[in-house]
């Protein structure tokens, strides 16, 4: 849900889904929204990124989402396996090294290394993470620049709180969402709509069946 969320909410502030290479900004063509993807116990992170995530409803991006997870957890997603066997040939002094020299290969130079396991943006237009299975109900994530990204959205664990329905206070499942942004992009007014975007479909889950893009269009109700 908070993936289908934030594809809407970027088609809100097309402006804030870009990238900065050295000292210019770029917009993207398209809305790619990352998961990150916990394997082997915890004990490591992969990205799932779903391309085109705004012409895809929540249950569209649920099955994709899945997919993915499942390869990556099984060791058997491709890129991901390139990759881990290349950086098992570094010794840990070089592996920054090397993440280094890709990141300037790849986004300054523009060089297509995927067949090393390297894929083109790969964090794409923004991530979603979460802590809620780690029995964290607020935290940060922070920004890494390696990753290009400008936004992290984040998911704290859903708990029974007291919340005010009509003259009463009752108890009611909620999740604390958090994001971290780069102000390069990203100032109050769009935080402004990102907020209220995001407010407005979880009291209504019933447009996230929809596309990102057909509920954002004009009229949509």
């Amino acid at each position: 849900m908070a993936v289908r969320v934030l594809a809407e909410a970027i088609l809100a502030c097309p402006e804030i889904n870009g990238v900065i290479l050295g000292s210019r900004l770029y917009l993207r063509d398209s809305v790619d929204v990352c998961a990150l993807v916990a394997l082997d116990g915890g004990k490591d992170l992969s990205a799932a990124k779903i391309p085109d995530t705004d012409t895809l409803s929540v249950l569209d991006i649920a099955r994709v989402l899945q997919e993915k997870a499942a390869r990556i957890r099984r060791h058997k997603d491709p890129e991901l396996q390139r990759t881990q066997r290349m950086l098992a040939r570094l010794s840990s002094a070089n592996v920054g090294r090397m993440m280094r020299l890709l990141d300037f290969l790849v986004y300054r130079v523009g060089l297509d290394l995927g067949w090393a396991g390297v894929p083109r943006d790969q964090f794409g237009s923004a991530v979603v993470t979460s802590v809620g299975m780690l029995g964290i109900d607020l935290a940060y994530v922070p920004l890494v620049p390696i990753t290009h990204v400008p936004l992290f959205v984040l998911l704290g664990e859903v708990s029974k709180r007291p919340a005010v329905v009509g003259d009463q206070v009752i108890p009611r499942d909620m999740v604390t969402i958090t994001c971290t942004f780069d102000h390069r992009f990203i100032d109050g007014s769009q935080a402004a709509v990102l907020a209220r975007i995001t407010r407005e479909s979880f009291a209504h889950p019933e447009r996230l069946l929809k596309p990102a893009r057909e509920a954002a269009a004009p009229g949509a109700g």
